[in-house]
């Protein structure tokens, strides 16, 4: 990585579109989600007859929150050792909870390197 920036120098709207490039997911909708304060809306906009853009599907992606959305990461990633991540899960955490967010999170840091890499 000489010329890439690491994980954390990116930004975090810069993180979420690599982790989806790497799912094979897109477009990402930021806009919709800042003005509505939803997660990440998937897919495109359509422009209403009556000038209003409305989502073409209401599917939102939260692979930080949401479990399924960090297992279909997961298994977008061939080279993820998710049994690792697992046990790496249980000697960093406490509570059920807190291994549960452990692991979604480096499901993503890991869906955003291997997302950088990809041409």
């Amino acid at each position: 990585m000489s010329n890439r920036r690491t994980f954390e120098q990116l930004t975090e709207r810069e993180r979420f579109e690599l982790a989806a490039k790497a799912a094979g997911l897109g477009p990402l909708d930021f806009d919709y989600a800042e003005r509505e304060g939803h997660g990440l809306y998937i897919g495109p906009r359509l422009p209403m007859p009556t000038g209003v853009v409305m989502a073409a599907m209401h599917r939102y992606w939260r692979p930080l929150a949401d479990d399924g959305d960090a297992l279909r990461l997961a298994v977008a990633i061939p080279s993820l050792n998710l049994q690792w991540v697992i046990a790496e899960a249980y000697q960093a955490a406490d509570t059920e909870a807190m291994r549960l967010d452990y692991v979604r999170r480096a499901i993503f840091r890991v869906a955003v390197e291997f997302g950088s890499r990809m041409p």
